[in-house]
């Protein structure tokens, strides 16, 4: 939720968790590195359970799930959508 400058996390990256400990967590970075934090010093970390359209963009994924609904011209438009 913030940048990182000493561990290198920016914020809005995403992570898989690889591993984690009593002392530590091993991350696996978007761009396949690895990192291993101590947790006192990762404070600002949240789960990514979903992204916006503005954030994902640029992104690779292999899969995704969208819920896209009528009910709101201005929250479904063709400017909106994910070029696959």
């Amino acid at each position: 939720t913030q940048n990182d400058q000493k561990h290198g996390l920016i914020n809005s990256e995403s992570a898989f968790i690889e591993s984690i400990n009593k002392n530590a967590v091993t991350l696996k970075l978007e761009n396949q590195d690895i990192k291993t934090i101590s947790l006192k010093d990762l404070r600002h970390i949240d789960y990514g359970y979903c992204t916006t359209v503005h954030s994902a963009q640029g992104k690779t994924e292999e899969r995704i799930l969208g819920a896209i609904t009528a009910d709101n011209k201005h929250l479904n438009s063709q400017k909106l959508w994910t070029v696959f």
